[in-house]
This record gives structure tokens, sequence and C-alpha cells, in this order.
């Protein structure tokens, strides 16, 4: 009977151990003109669509890409710890047979305009086809369709915590909410002007 005792014992540390385990972050990279210590909250910028947004924080896995945003006298290239919880898109929108389910829905997302992208496209054959052509831009996760206040939003009320963004050759990430980001360390740190 002590024996089994100890082995229920030592179950339950195992179990307790490995629910107290936290995901490891992953170390990213951000290029700023601006020194920064934590990110501000209730910034906005200007998306790609024109309309204001609340301020996302770009992340690169590639520091020398995160260096061409660092660009002048005191920029500073940072590394980030970050670990997504559910990036856009999740799965691939194409299969062998056109269309993938996951493509689909979002087609049909943006069909309803829950993600309008195509809002005030009339309904005559021309709707459909601006919708497959978003689905598209959305599948390359070109960056200037991902960074519009449409997509941003959506994605938010969907409960993503990040989207891909890609266009100049890095596939980057764009945090939706940075204060969940933990600036570590400077990287690289360039000469104050003189």
């Amino acid at each position: 009977m002590t024996t089994s005792r100890k082995r229920t014992s030592r179950r339950r540390t195992s179990r307790k151990l490995r629910r107290n385990e936290s995901t490891p972050q992953r170390v990213w990279y951000h290029g700023s003109n601006k020194p920064i210590s934590k990110w501000e909250k209730g910034r906005t910028f200007l998306a790609t669509d024109g309309k204001k947004a609340p301020m996302p924080l770009w992340l690169s896995p590639a520091p020398e890409f995160a260096a061409l945003y660092a660009r002048g006298c005191g920029s500073t290239v940072y590394e980030v710890l970050y670990t997504p919880k559910r990036t856009f898109p999740e799965q691939e929108m194409w299969d062998s047979k056109g269309e993938s389910p996951y493509g689909r829905w979002l087609t049909e997302e943006i069909l309803s305009d829950r993600l309008p992208l195509i809002k005030g496209v009339p309904d005559n054959g021309l709707r459909e086809h601006e919708a497959y052509e978003s689905l598209k831009y959305l599948s390359r996760e070109m960056w200037d369709i991902m960074e519009t206040s449409a997509v941003i939003k959506w994605a938010k009320k969907q409960g993503f915590d990040s989207v891909w963004v890609q266009g100049d050759g890095v596939r980057n990430l764009m945090v939706l909410d940075p204060s969940k980001a933990k600036f570590s360390h400077v990287y690289l740190q360039r000469e104050e002007c003189r």
C-alpha cells in the first residue's frame, strides 16, 4: 500500500508540472526609428485602405528585414519575444480541387460583407469575381490587403491574435495586440547623429 501511494504522488507531481509549463516564446525582430521600452496602447495608424486602425506591431523572423525599418541615426532593431496563439490565415485556401473548405468559408465571409473587402460592388457577377480576386490576395498574404482596416477588424472579431503578412520576400507577422509582445533587448542600434 505504501508503494501505490508513492506512485500516485509521482503522477500528480508530473501532471502538475505539465500543467504549469509555459510555451516557450519565439524570438522575432522589430525595427524602429524611435526608442521603445513597451508598446503604447491606443496608438493608431493609417491602414492601406486609407482608414485609421489600431496600431499593430510588425515582427519579422529576419533581423535584416527589421533593419530596413530602422533607418537613420539612433534607430534600433529590437529582439521581441512573442508566441502567437491563432494566426490568420490558419489553413491553406486552395487544394488540388481549387478552393479548399477554408477558402470557401473565407469567400462566404467576403460575399456576405462580414469581411468587407468588396463592399459596394454590385451583385451582377462582378461581386463573385471580386471575392475570388480578394481570396487570391489573402492566400498570398499580400501586405496591401492584409494591412487594411477591414482585415484587421475582422481578424480580431474572429479571435485571431496575429496575421501573416508578405510582400517583400519575408513572411512577417502583424501582431494585433502588441501588449502581448515583450521587447527583450536591443539587437542592433545605429549611432546617434552628431
